[in-house]
């Protein structure tokens, strides 16, 4: 509005307000003042599309541009036409056309410019300073054509983003399927910005209601059909116009899904389907006039099958999805909402028993019962089983359990008997599915006792018809059991006090008890005594004593090793005692010997013919147990003196004149050899040693003797008899000879500028033998001599005489060697050199760019600089100039230009090079850029605080991107599209912005904007950054819920057996679920437990609280009813059993009887009925749901009795919850009497009896004691046996209680004879008659060994064979007696060995007979045979299969020895050079080598061995002689052997022995050697020839001999590879023992050469290190070769190096360039070659690239804001050492430097890992002053680097001041007529806002923020109101002011009275109307002053204040942007009174 005075004006502008009105009402476009000016006018006036002139605006429509037609303008004066806005934006014209209007907003000016020969006097145009002077430049607003001057373009234009139909997003030909809902159509449009709406759906015009950005069309307006048409058109504020057309389709009909049909057994059971795996399932489904487009099976909501015919191969709850061709999907359980189920799982065994206890089948059970196995399923068993016992069918009685268990009832009695008690049971049960358990098992029953046949005793000899065991009886075979079998066996001997376990074969000295128990219980016992009688061993003996064997001492002259040396042949006296001796056997060298045998058990024999050497003497004595002891007795005879006399001794470094040299103390071998006593010492020159080994330290002659141990001795021998040296005369020479060499003066780092010479001297003090000089390997002075005492020379070596090396290097070495081969050496290496250095290159990595005569990289990189020397080398590069250093390596790490240039060892320097001159750049100028461009973000206000990332409408999210070496490229992508882009080819763009206005662009499919901001700098240094912002308001949708499925649906209720669980879902397509209520209960998951009955509804809301309208359950689930009844009780069953059950056994009566029933349940009962065995008797059924009670009846009279006399009672209930209560009773009734049916005969038995109405005869005969098995029936309708009464032959009756089984068990007493009788009682008290079987008899093993006897008598022997067995010479004839007196005879046997020749079982003329018992029996037998140890036995068998056996030993013997001899060996000529041996045989099965005899010359006989009748021995002749001798031997029978004779032999074995020495044996490698060798040839051999010895590759020095040893040298003096061989053989053809083979083996004695480049000690490398080492050796040792490196905090490293013949390379350039690699470091190097020559060197250095590592130390305070000042500490790390003298800081506050007092700083040093830590510590008293602190630290080390911590930022900022607020639009006290107030809150504050809040009335509102301001609105009220706004800052520091007791109301009434001046008015009002006036219009002029001074300081507030009321300081651009706003509006005054809070309000 224009401030003017004037009534006029006012009046107009009323009028022209009401025009716009009526233009804008009527969509009718006015333009006013649409003139021609100048010339200039609008081209096409369509294309505004609304004109705002109360704000001077025109609004031009989407896609199009204002164009001013200036073709009628004046062109031949006009030089251009130019439209200008306030920011100086442009569009020109310089000729006749159309010019356009800039596409954007802004106020808009035309400037006319005319030619410079052309002025205007228009007054119109004239500035007023300038009336009246022409102008070359008019200007006029845009208005003064289009009649307004501000231009606003349409750019974002009418879009429709969505349409919605409920929560279906609708698309051109889409279907919906859900209910009618209401119509959303999204906009990019508010609604204050949609002039005009309208919505056509199907041709007819809905109702709509415009929110936010949508239009919509309420649920109650939608009419939908099959086919839709929805037509919108939208017109904007600019005038656009828009339309848009959706067409879609409409379905409202579900699909029909028939009951599933599945294929295979099935079964139902509970809440399971059960099915085959695999079976096929078959929906029916109809769709109605729709097609389907799919069919999906569900398991557990995961896709399935994908039609309605598909397979069962998964176990789960299943449901079927069909979806029409419109894409409605209709969801149905399967199979009853039943889970399916595959049950292949058998049955399960829970457990077994027997008789009530845990069944085991590896147990023996002795008594009859009931086996039980209890099975359970998975899910459910059936009443289906087999039972098979040993074959046959039975039942079994079947009872249910538990837990669904079944338990299977197998009654033993009811089987068919097994004598071996071994019963095979298969019982197989089923379940629902037909799955079987496969019970198999074995049921075991044993009664009787053990027996100990089967046992066998073995004595060691039988003498006399006494059995002589040796030491012990040893019991073999086995006790037997024919049932259970044995279990263990015990023993307790007459010192024990328990029984012990035991196991056969046992051994026993003497009396004892055994006892044997078999698996079932039952236990026999004997006693040794018992046992050996019932075995036919009633007399013995237990011999425990070896025969003892004394030898008496002999007078011995020497002992070793435990052996006697003895001088004569001794003669031997032994004692030897026995109790039971049997025969003394002597022997001498295995050769028996006859002996003398004396009084008192002494025995005497002398020792005669034997020879030197060792001679053994053994005695053998044996007892009649076959005891044997023998001693054996070695003793040696010796009276030679030693032999084979060898000297070794060190090889002699040289022989020369008579002397023998050594270098080092000369160690002596000396040995000997004595093959009888040994060698006791050696001595040389006097002095002893027990090993020979001796030490020569001096020079001299020297002489050696040895001894043996019985003092014999060679006498004393020079050394040189046995060594072969030239001369005796030992020289020990320890000093190596000395050289005397220094380098000439005048070298330079080794090098001269012209020929030298040197002078060399050398001397040794034991003789000078040689010397020589070479320079570059050519000899140029020699020194030789033959004599001994020359101890000094003199030699010179000149450099003139020869040619330099390819390097101008000249190598003098010296050389010279002593007598004794000691050598020394000296060399020098010099070089002449006067060239420079040439081909300089540099070489570096590739540039990350040039641009703009730049060369950027991003780091610090290396430039290597390589050049040539031919000879002096490189000494230095240099890098500018000024900095050089050895490896030409260099660190660029700095912006600018660079050259380089070379320098070499003598001074030459190279002219410089630039790096582009030699790199080929464009340019020489290097930019090092490492930083990556820098992201300035922060996200737009108005994020919801609790869901992160999500907002409530659009905003602009800006991104200022900045690079201090310059941007290069930049862009910001929204959900993969591009919104912003940035490009320039400059170097000097450092700062660019991009922004996002999500209003203008489209989210995805989940609300989102993904930001992706990508940039790169000029050095291609890349950023990128991205973010993700949401945007959502709607509600969620589509709620469903399920359910556990409902037991029952009755009456409106729906009944549950438990509490409920509830699962509801929604979508909600944005944000996502919050959550849900059920009846007002929170839920985030939607998941809810129902606990109480009553009805229930659901809603679900979203994480931004939008929330869906109420569902109840019936709907969602589709119940019948809403009401949950909760039903977990069972109902209630009462029916005791009647009265009259019998007393005896339970469940059983004898008449029908009555149950009187009584049903109830807490929530209504619905059915109950009873049954009889299966058939109903009563029963209930109601439709009420309140029935609680009930009764019921049960008759046994209405039904027939089971076939076990039982009657099943059921009671079934069930209540309306579907739960259902069962009770079940059993009851029986009996009338039959019992009968006795059989006897079972149980233990070790024989039968021959009737079981049943038996006689008076014996039928039954048990081994030890038996068993009776009684065994009763109660056919027919039975209630069991009571009890069965039994009674032995002279014994009372015994009653024995069965409690129901039909046996019982009477043990039969050991040794018992005579009858059983018995009858039963049942339960109901009728009685059975009497019955028995025939006679019994039990007889133990004791009673049969003391009642039965086997004896067997043998005729008189003729003699004793080896195992005291009586011999016989023909055949012979036994009498037998054998008598069994108690059970009887049965069998009789006999035979001899192990065969049987005879059975005798006809006993009818026994001796004697007890009723049909045969008692005693005679017999003969004849017996005949030729062998050795023949058994002849008899055994006899009782009736109860007791035996007894006896035996008796005999031999036969008639046939003689015989001897056969052969030989290993047989030569043509009877000589023999090895041993031979014969090998001697007697066959003879009664062999005596006491009676074999050897005489004549004969070898060693050795021990004979035994192979059956065969017995064998060798006889070894070893020693050097003739042989011939003869054998005979005799049998024990006597027959005596032919005699055998041996033809003669001579045996001679002896062969050449050779053995080699070394003086030097310490080789590395396995044959390197770093010094000389010789080799010492030793032959001992008595038939020596030198000519046969052969020696290949060396040359023998020659031989000398000592008796049968020879020796030889051969000398290997000098470096080189070397390799021989000996061999040979004697005169008599004999080879040397071993053929010697040397081997190749080297010799080398210099070390290897070792070069190091690149490191040098004690330097620190501030830049990149390298190096390089080289180790060369001929025979250098790669794997021995180690290059180490490693650093104070780094481990060590092993290089790995690159070998070339004989060198090894080691390069390291592997420093990586981090901050953690800089260290100490040392580099050590290690070589040596094959011969262990070694060398060792070390380099210590240091690498330091990155200097000072910083660090603030808490991160908390940095880039942040502070309201108190706080201590600042920083950090420094580095390896070199820091100058705390020269650390400065640099502080800058507000970008000014301020200085800091050393007071308040601190700097402390330690060590930390190897590094210097220093801490610099800043007070806070420091920082004083509000602002932006930034702190530096520049630091020096001691060498002089400088460091510094600019690459990072340690920045804060400190704000102790309160934010300041200034609230405009309401003032406490004031009063407003309107329906709101608009208020907004400004700012200001430092450190910027971090939270505020607006409290109106006590209660928070919401705000939105608009540029810098908070803006609300203030609704209207009758009461006074009040505001708080408080605000806090980033630093901390909060602020607040109220604004109270205001008014804002639009009641006229309201706002006048509570206005002052009105109550004035009143009272005043007839007198003072002329003085208000002019009141009123004295008060206007001062509130315009008061405003424009206002302004004015507001003005300056501003342009003073340092930030926004959003935090960010306002940028220049801005300030500037607002000023050039001031000054345009200057010239107007335009002042915005709307919302202005001045007392002028009234009046505007």
């Amino acid at each position: 509005m224009v401030n003017v005075n004037s009534t006029k004006c006012r009046l107009i502008a009323l009028l022209l307000a009401v025009m716009t009105m009526v233009s804008m009402c009527t969509n009718v476009i006015v333009v006013w003042g649409n003139d021609s000016k100048y010339g200039i006018k609008v081209l096409d006036e369509s294309v505004i599309g609304r004109i705002d002139e109360e704000i001077d605006t025109g609004y031009i429509i989407h896609d199009k541009t204002l164009q001013l037609d200036c073709t009628g303008c004046d062109w031949e004066n006009i030089s251009k036409i130019e439209v200008i806005n306030e920011k100086n934006h442009k569009s020109k014209l310089a000729e006749k056309g159309i010019l356009e209007v800039p596409k954007e907003n802004g106020t808009y000016t035309v400037v006319i410019t005319y030619k410079d020969d052309v002025s205007t006097k228009d007054e119109a145009v004239k500035p007023e300073s300038t009336a009246d002077e022409a102008v070359k430049e008019v200007s006029f607003p845009l208005k003064d054509i289009t009649s307004f001057s501000t231009v606003k373009y349409d750019k974002q234009g009418i879009k429709v983003y969505s349409v919605y139909i409920g929560r279906n997003l609708m698309s051109e030909g889409s279907w919906l399927t859900d209910k009618l809902a209401t119509i959303s159509i999204n906009t990019n449009l508010f609604k204050d910005e949609m002039v005009k709406t309208k919505v056509l759906l199907n041709g007819n015009e809905a109702i709509t209601d415009l929110r936010d950005k949508k239009i919509y069309v309420q649920r109650k307006n939608v009419s939908l059909q099959r086919e839709n048409k929805l037509e919108v058109y939208i017109t904007n504020l600019y005038g656009t116009d828009f339309s848009y057309t959706l067409n879609f389709k409409y379905d409202n009909t579900n699909v029909k899904v028939s009951d599933a049909e599945v294929s295979g057994k099935t079964a139902y059971f509970e809440d399971m389907l059960l099915a085959e795996k695999g079976a096929t399932v078959n929906v029916p489904v109809d769709s109605g006039d729709l097609s389907i487009s799919s069919v999906e099976v569900l398991k557990e909501d995961e896709l399935y099958a994908d039609s309605n015919n598909f397979k069962l191969n998964d176990e789960g709850y299943y449901s079927i999805r069909v979806t029409k061709e419109s894409g409605k999907v209709t969801v149905s359980n399967l199979f009853g909402g039943k889970k399916v189920v595959f049950d292949t799982e058998r049955p399960e065994l829970v457990s077994s028993k027997y008789n009530d206890v845990g069944f085991d089948t590896e147990s023996w059970y002795n008594k009859e019962g009931i086996l039980s196995f209890v099975a359970k399923d998975n899910i459910a068993l059936s009443k289906n089983y087999t039972l098979v016992v040993n074959g046959k069918d039975y039942t079994c009685d079947i009872k249910e359990l538990e837990d669904d268990k079944y338990s299977y009832n197998l009654d033993t009695t009811l089987w068919d008997k097994n004598e071996e008690g071994i019963y095979n049971i298969a019982l197989t049960v089923e379940d629902l599915m037909g799955n079987k358990l496969n019970i198999s098992t074995v049921l075991k029953l044993d009664t009787i006792k053990p027996s100990y046949v089967g046992v066998t005793v073995e004595s060691d000899s039988q003498i006399d018809n006494v059995y002589y065991f040796k030491d012990e009886i040893t019991l073999k075979g086995q006790f037997s059991d024919k049932g259970s079998g044995v279990k263990a066996v015990s023993y307790k001997g007459t010192d024990d006090e328990d029984f012990k376990e035991i196991s056969l074969p046992f051994k026993t000295k003497g009396q004892g008890t055994f006892k044997v128990e078999d698996i079932a219980g039952n236990i026999s016992t004997y006693t040794t005594g018992e046992l050996l009688t019932l075995l036919g061993m009633s007399s013995y003996v237990v011999d425990d004593d070896n025969p003892v064997i004394v030898r008496n001492n002999l007078d011995v002259s020497y002992t070793k090793d435990g052996k006697d040396y003895l001088s004569k042949e001794p003669i031997l006296t032994y004692k030897i005692t026995d109790s039971n001796m049997k025969s003394v056997d002597f022997y001498i060298n295995g050769v028996l010997q006859e002996s003398i045998y004396n009084v008192n058990d002494l025995y005497q024999f002398s020792v005669k013919g034997i020879s030197d050497g060792t001679n053994k003497v053994k005695v053998v004595a044996t007892d009649k147990a076959n005891h044997t002891s023998k001693d054996e007795y070695t003793f040696i005879l010796d009276t030679s003196a030693p032999k084979n006399i060898q000297v070794k001794a060190d090889k002699p470094a040289n022989e020369k004149q008579g002397n023998v040299y050594y270098q080092n103390d000369l160690n002596v071998n000396i040995s000997a050899e004595d093959k009888i006593s040994g060698v006791k010492y050696y001595t040389l020159n006097g002095n002893e040693s027990d090993k020979g080994n001796f030490t020569i330290t001096e020079d001299g002659n020297y002489k050696f003797n040895v001894y043996d141990n019985l003092s014999n001795n060679i006498g004393n021998t020079p050394l040189s008899d046995y060594t072969g040296w030239s001369g005796n005369n030992i020289v020990i020479d320890r000093n190596d000879p000395v050289i005397d060499a220094k380098r000439p003066e005048g070298s330079k780092d080794d090098w001269f500028n012209k020929n030298v010479v040197y002078n060399i001297s050398v001397s040794d003090d034991k003789g000078i033998n040689s010397a020589y000089v070479t320079i570059n390997d050519t000899k140029v002075a020699t020194f030789e001599t033959d004599k001994t005492d020359v101890k000094t020379a003199t030699l010179s070596a000149d450099t003139s005489l020869v040619k330099p090396n390819y390097d101008g290097s000249y190598d003098i070495k010296v050389y010279t060697e002593d007598n004794s081969k000691r050598n020394s050496s000296w060399s020098d290496r010099v070089y002449i050199d006067t060239d420079a250095p040439t081909n300089i290159a540099v070489d570096c990595e590739t540039p990350s760019n040039e641009k703009g005569g730049n060369i950027y990289f991003k780091n610090s990189f290396y430039i290597q600089v390589s050049a040539s020397d031919d000879y002096a080398g490189i000494s230095k590069y240099y890098l500018n100039g000024t900095e050089s250093n050895e490896t030409g390596r260099f660190l660029i790490d700095a912006n600018g230009s660079y050259t380089v240039s070379v320098e070499d060892k003598m001074g030459n320097k190279s002219e410089p090079k630039t790096l582009q001159e030699l790199l080929g750049w464009q340019g020489n100028n290097i930019i090092i850029d490492g930083s990556k461009p820098v992201f300035d973000t922060s996200r737009p206000d108005g994020e919801d605080t609790e869901n992160k990332n999500w907002y409530k409408k659009n905003v602009i999210y800006s991104v200022k991107i900045t690079d201090e070496d310059g941007i290069n490229f930049a862009y910001m992508k929204v959900n993969g599209l591009t919104v912003s882009e940035f490009t320039t080819e400059e170097t000097d763009v450092k700062t660019t912005t991009l922004s996002l206005d999500t209003s203008k662009v489209a989210p995805d499919s989940k609300g989102a904007y993904a930001i992706e901001v990508y940039t790169e700098d000029n050095c291609k240094n890349e950023n990128s950054w991205s973010d993700t912002i949401y945007v959502d308001y709607n509600p969620p949708y589509n709620l469903t819920a399920s359910a556990i499925s409902p037991k029952k649906e009755k009456g409106g209720n729906v009944y549950f057996n438990e509490d409920v669980a509830l699962n509801v879902k929604a979508v909600d397509d944005y944000v996502g679920l919050k959550g849900f209520k059920l009846n007002g209960k929170v839920s985030a998951s939607g998941t809810y437990t129902i606990t109480d009955d009553g009805e229930y509804s659901v809603t679900a809301y979203d994480k931004l609280y939008n929330e869906s309208g109420k569902h109840s359950l019936q709907s969602l689930l589709g119940w019948s009813g809403n009401n949950i009844v909760i039903d977990d009780s069972k109902p209630v069953i009462s029916a005791p059993r009647p009265a009259g059950e019998s007393s005896i056994k339970k469940n059983w009566y004898g008449k029908d009887v009555v149950y009187d029933i009584l049903v109830s349940d807490n929530k209504g009962i619905d059915n109950a009925y009873v049954t009889i065995n299966g058939e109903k008797v009563d029963s209930y059924y109601t439709a009420e749901t309140n029935v609680k009670n009930i009764s019921l009846k049960a008759d046994t009279s209405k039904v027939s009795a089971n076939s076990d006399g039982s009657y099943n009672i059921k009671v079934y209930a069930e209540d309306n919850g579907t739960l259902s209560a069962v009770f079940e009773d059993t009851i029986y009734i009996d009338t039959t009497n019992p009968v006795v049916a059989n006897f079972g005969i149980f233990g070790d038995i024989s039968r021959t009896g009737k079981t049943i109405n038996g006689s008076e005869n014996y039928g039954f005969y048990f081994d030890g004691k038996g068993s009776v098995q009684v065994q009763v029936k109660d056919e027919g309708i039975s209630s069991g046996i009571y009890s069965i009464w039994t009674k032995l032959s002279g014994q009372d009756w015994v009653e024995h209680k069965t409690n129901g089984d039909t046996v019982c068990y009477v043990d039969v007493p050991a040794n018992y004879k005579g009858s059983i009788e018995a009858y039963a009682v049942d339960n109901v008290g009728h009685k059975s008659s009497t019955n028995k079987p025939d006679g019994l008899v039990s007889e133990t093993s004791n009673i049969h060994k003391g009642n039965s006897k086997v004896a067997i008598t043998l005729p008189k022997e003729v003699s004793f064979d080896e195992n005291n067995v009586p011999l016989y010479s023909g055949s012979l004839t036994t009498d037998v007696y054998v008598a069994c007196d108690w059970s009887g005879l049965k069998k009789l046997e006999w035979g001899i060995n192990n065969t049987t020749y005879g059975t005798i079982t006809d006993f009818s003329n026994a001796s004697s007979w007890d009723k049909n018992l045969p008692l005693s029996f005679n017999s003969k037998f004849n017996l005949d045979g030729n062998e050795s140890s023949m058994k002849f036995w008899v055994k006899i068998t009782d009736r109860t299969n007791h035996t007894t056996e006896n035996d008796k030993l005999f031999s036969i013997d008639k046939t003689k020895p015989v001897i056969t001899v052969s030989y290993n060996t047989t030569e043509s000529n009877s000589y023999y050079n090895k041993d031979r041996v014969a090998n001697i045989t007697v066959t003879e099965r009664n062999f005596d080598s006491s009676k074999f005899e050897v005489s004549g010359t004969a070898g060693l006989l050795g021990s004979w061995s035994r192979n059956g009748d065969t017995w064998s021995n060798t006889m070894t002749f070893s020693s050097d002689t003739d042989y011939k001798y003869t054998l005979r031997c005799t049998d024990r029978a006597g027959n005596g052997s032919d005699t055998y004779t041996s033809e003669s032999f001579t045996v001679d074995k002896v062969n050449p022995t050779l053995s080699v020495s070394w003086d030097n044996n310490s080789a590395l490698n396995s044959n390197y050697y770093k010094s000389a060798r010789t080799a010492t040839l030793t032959v001992v051999e008595h038939n020596f020839d030198a000519s046969l010895i052969n020696v290949t590759n060396a040359t023998v020095n020659g031989w000398s001999h000592n008796g049968d040893v020879h020796t030889a040298n051969i000398k290997f003096n000098s470096d080189g590879e070397f390799d021989f061989t000996v061999n040979g053989k004697d005169k008599a053809g004999n080879s040397l023992d071993s053929n010697y083979k040397s081997g190749t083996f080297i010799i080398d004695t210099v070390k290897p050469n070792i070069e190091v480049l690149g490191v040098s000690d004690g330097v620190s490398y501030k830049k990149d290190a390298s190096f390089r080492v080289t180790l060369s050796d001929k025979y250098l040792n790669i794997d021995n070769t180690s290059v180490r490196l490693y650093g104070k905090n780094h481990k060590e490293k092993y290089l790995i190096g690159v070998s070339v013949g004989n060198s090894i390379t080691y390069s390291y350039d592997a420093f990586p360039k981090d901050k953690d690699t800089d260290d100490v470091y040392t580099l050590e190097v290690v070589g040596s070659d094959l011969a262990g020559n070694t060398v060792k060197e070390e380099r210590v250095f240091s690498v330091n690239r990155f200097g000072s590592e910083y660090k603030f130390v808490d991160e908390g305070y940095l880039g942040n804001y502070l309201n108190t000042s706080k201590d600042i500490t920083i950090t420094e790390l580095n390896v070199d050492k820091i100058d705390t003298s020269k650390v400065k800081f640099v502080v800058t506050l507000n970008g000014k430097n301020i200085d800091i007092d050393s007071k308040y700083i601190n700097i402390s040093e330690e060590e930390k890992d190897g590094k210097y830590l220093y801490t610099y510590t800043i007070s806070k008293d420091a920082f004083t002053e509000d602002g932006k602190y930034i702190i530096q630290v520049y630091s020096e080390s001691d060498d002089g680097t400088e460091y510094t911590s600019v690459a990072e930022e340690y920045n804060f900022v400190i704000d102790t001041q309160k934010p300041v607020i200034l609230v405009s639009g309401v003032e406490s006290n004031n009063i407003y007529q309107d329906y709101n107030r608009k208020v907004t809150v400004d700012v200001r504050d430092f450190s910027g806002v971090k939270s505020i809040s607006v409290i109106l009335n006590g209660e928070a509102i919401e705000y939105t923020v608009e540029g810098d301001m908070y803006v609300f609105t203030i609704p209207e009220s009758t009461d006074r109101q009040s505001l708080v706004v408080k605000v806090t800052d980033l630093a901390g520091n909060s602020n607040e002011i109220k604004v109270d007791n205001f008014i804002i109301s639009s009641n006229t009434w309201v706002y006048l009275i509570n206005q002052i001046w009105f109550k004035v008015l009143i009272v005043l009002v007839a007198l003072a109307i002329i003085g208000l006036i002019v009141l009123l219009i004295v008060r206007k002029r001062k509130d315009i002053k008061n405003e424009e001074m206002l302004a004015k300081e507001n003005e300056k507030y501003y342009k003073s204040s340092g930030a926004s009321s959003s935090g960010n300081s306002l940028g220049d651009k801005d300030e500037t942007e607002l000023m050039s706003n001031a000054d345009t509006n200057k010239g107007t005054d335009v002042v915005n009174n709307d919302d202005n809070d001045s007392n002028t309000d009234m009046l505007e």
